[in-house]
């Protein structure tokens, strides 16, 4: 009696331990969603922005430019310049979503700044600059979506069960099949061991 008490006892503290982590864990995967749905409107935002007119008047002769003709960014040099070491500082720079906001705010003023042009104000600004914007942007927008990527893959590894609700009736002999606990938690709720190939893998080895 004594036995299954003390175990009935360390299972509690043990609950107790994890329910503060469980809590921090949760508010952590609600923050990255809505963190993950304000990239993807400002990803949004951007293609709008960028997105290239059909036809466009030359500025110095009012002739119609044949879209053919406009200079595009090579957009695979730029991608093959990116690289691993590339995506893991934009995790690691804090300042680095509001230079992606920055750029995006310049390049919707420049456009703004055209479209509000008339013949009796001063020579509208050269469109170039945009132009210039669109390979930067066009860079930062793949970075993001890779970061959007890895932010989505760390939500899918969130453990579903939850400890505080789903593990209270636990057998005190059921032992993790991952980290080998008794009486603890049930498997596919092992805090330890997360990753769907990490959990295969000790599967195999164990057997």
């Amino acid at each position: 009696v004594q036995r299954i008490l003390k175990k009935e006892i360390e299972s509690l503290q043990e609950h107790l331990n994890h329910r503060s982590d469980v809590d921090t864990l949760a508010k952590k995967v609600e923050s990255q969603g809505l963190e993950i749905a304000s990239i993807k409107s400002s990803l949004r935002t951007v293609e709008v922005v960028t997105a290239p007119t059909p036809v466009e008047q030359s500025e110095d002769t009012n002739q119609e430019v044949n879209p053919a003709e406009t200079v595009e960014p090579d957009v695979r040099e730029v991608e093959e310049k990116e690289n691993y070491e590339d995506l893991e500082l934009v995790d690691e720079d804090d300042d680095d979503e509001n230079h992606f906001k920055r750029m995006v705010n310049e390049v919707t003023d420049e456009i703004v700044t055209v479209g509000n042009w008339s013949k009796d104000d001063e020579p509208a600004p050269k469109s170039r600059r945009v132009e210039y914007y669109e390979p930067l942007i066009n860079s930062r927008i793949r970075i993001v979506q890779a970061k959007l990527r890895k932010m989505e893959e760390e939500v899918k590894t969130y453990p579903y069960r939850d400890r505080r609700d789903e593990s209270l009736g636990i057998p005190l002999d059921r032992n993790c099949a991952f980290c080998d606990a008794i009486g603890i938690h049930f498997s596919d709720a092992c805090p330890q061991f997360r990753d769907g190939r990490t959990r295969y893998e000790i599967i195999m080895q164990k057997k």
